[in-house]
């Protein structure tokens, strides 16, 4: 009996270890995506009057305040349908993030904040693009995406703008995380 569940354990330890090795290779080729595309992006971003950003290299409006909710953390289907609920902007068509729309966001030459400013020449400062941007404090803070992992039972993905880590959250839908809704502005080819 303990041999069957030393192999398990290894077995999962085995599916985990792949799960993180294609995890990193996507972020890897989001990453090399990113570097390609945003050179001849300037700027990166536009800041729209209705407190809005739009992501010139993605086509995707993301609301300026990363936070709209608060400090509150929301469950998974909290957030879900906070996001489908919300008015904002002037708009009434924001979702949650899928996990490669918020790799597309991210820079992860730089560290500690893994957004690019306005411009998309440096890091974000300021405030410049976003305000209310959750990164670390007493432990990482996790945003909510609506991608799940391919686990049973599946579970929803989370990452932090901190560092850019991924979490896996089989099993956390009760859990609490930020919610930074999304919309789509253009489709971009």
């Amino acid at each position: 009996m303990k041999k069957i569940r030393w192999m398990a354990v290894v077995s999962l330890a085995a599916l985990i270890g792949l799960a993180v090795t294609a995890q990193s290779l996507a972020g890897k080729k989001a990453d090399e995506k990113n570097k390609a595309d945003g050179a001849s992006i300037s700027p990166r971003f536009t800041i729209v009057d209705t407190n809005c950003v739009i992501d010139n290299k993605n086509g995707l409006m993301w609301a300026g305040n990363a936070s709209l909710n608060g400090v509150n953390q929301l469950s998974w289907a909290d957030a879900i349908a906070f996001c489908k609920n919300l008015n904002y902007g002037g708009f009434s068509d924001w979702r949650l993030p899928n996990i490669r729309e918020f790799w597309t966001l991210m820079d992860t030459k730089y560290k500690r904040l893994v957004i690019p400013n306005t411009a998309g020449t440096d890091q974000m400062k300021n405030k410049d693009p976003f305000t209310g941007v959750q990164t670390i404090s007493g432990g990482r803070r996790y945003y909510w995406a609506t991608t799940t992992t391919a686990g049973k039972p599946a579970g929803p993905w989370l990452i932090t703008m901190f560092d850019g880590t991924v979490a896996q959250g089989q099993g956390c839908e009760t859990n609490t995380g930020f919610v930074w809704p999304v919309r789509e502005v253009k489709k971009v080819k």
